[in-house]
């Protein structure tokens, strides 16, 4: 966590530690949930976003560290309440990073599981990936001349969007 310096790299990570989270908790790693959260915290901190936790939430979150669907639905309230303050601050650009972090960290997990697995419905997962990754440049695109870090990132997902261009997926409702 002391590496991360700036915002850019706050936000990214916080987004990062949170998919891990959600990850860690489905496959019921108590210890690493502890320690995750813990970094969370702190990246909220140094954010400047911890105050848009209700302290009672915190405290449901460390009463349920080992009861995964109630630590699943406290966290998630989490995200929506740092969303919320977010929004009201004029902070979005901390927000949009956070998911891109979350994506890109899911897209990461899920890539490794495919490849190790080959088990298909991971790879038709992997696929549907597609029109999010459109929508997470759309929403990061108005950012692009924030700062070299944003075009970067940018720029890096335009890479990654040209590769899975070569995807066929449709989806019907």
């Amino acid at each position: 966590v002391s590496s991360y310096t700036t915002n850019f790299q706050l936000a990214i990570n916080l987004g990062i530690y949170g998919t891990d989270l959600g990850y860690l908790n489905v496959y019921d790693q108590v210890p690493d949930v502890i320690s995750y959260f813990t970094v969370i915290k702190k990246l909220s901190q140094e954010l400047g976003i911890h105050n848009a936790l209700q302290v009672d939430i915190i405290d449901k979150i460390e009463a349920n560290i080992d009861n995964q669907d109630s630590l699943l639905y406290y966290l998630t309230g989490t995200y929506r309440q740092f969303d919320s303050y977010l929004k009201s601050n004029s902070r979005k650009e901390v927000g949009v990073l956070i998911i891109a972090g979350g994506w890109i960290e899911s897209l990461y997990i899920l890539s490794h599981n495919a490849v190790k697995t080959k088990d298909r419905k991971l790879i038709k997962r992997l696929g549907e990936q597609k029109h999010p990754l459109d929508n997470l440049i759309e929403i990061l695109s108005p950012y692009y001349y924030n700062s070299k870090d944003f075009s970067e990132l940018i720029d890096s997902l335009v890479d990654l969007a040209y590769e899975f261009d070569g995807i066929i997926y449709s989806y019907s409702y």
